[in-house]
């Protein structure tokens, strides 16, 4: 009984390591390797995607900059107005 669960394993085993071998051998490789073409334009979005990040901090910077300049000529004016233009 010990000598046919054995053999009944082994010859599982053997089946499978065949229809694993029979598949990944009609499998076509060579199609997950990227063409030029495709990493060209990959390369292209990313040095879109980091000159959009560049921009968004540019215009983040200048509008808090401009926010602070408007908030203090306001308080500015303000001081005059409630101190009579002096």
């Amino acid at each position: 009984m010990k000598l046919l669960c054995t053999g009944l394993r082994t010859a599982v085993g053997m089946g499978l390591a065949l229809i694993m071998l029979f598949s990944v051998s009609q499998t076509d490789f060579t199609a997950l390797h990227t063409s030029p073409e495709t990493k060209a334009k990959i390369s292209s979005s990313l040095d879109i995607g980091f000159n959009l990040s560049q921009l968004s901090r540019k215009v983040g910077s200048q509008l808090s900059e401009n926010s602070q300049n408007i908030s203090d000529n306001l308080s500015d004016l303000t001081n005059k107005i409630i101190n009579g233009g002096k």
